[in-house]
């Protein structure tokens, strides 16, 4: 797992404990005696991407298209999760 992700799952780890903590559910946030530096080393290298691989290409885009006009024409009044995403 990459230490961007390992941080963000910490920063909601971490309100989580802070607010049991604070509603006395818990005594110790135990997110408090983690050791970045150390967690780092054995987190997994990222490699940066290439632009082919984060961009979307026409044929990528014209199915994902399809896609969703199908999904729309079999079910008029559902909204996919993924078409508020788009839109937000």
């Amino acid at each position: 797992m990459s230490y961007r992700a390992v941080k963000s799952m910490f920063g909601i780890l971490n309100g989580i404990f802070q607010k049991a903590q604070k509603d006395k559910i818990i005594h110790v946030n135990p997110c408090e005696s983690i050791d970045f530096p150390v967690l780092k080393e054995h987190c997994k290298v990222q490699i940066g991407k290439t632009a082919e691989e984060r961009v979307v290409s026409d044929e990528q885009m014209k199915l994902l298209y399809d896609i969703i006009t199908q999904d729309h024409m079999n079910k008029p009044n559902y909204i996919p999760p993924y078409a508020i995403e788009l839109v937000s």
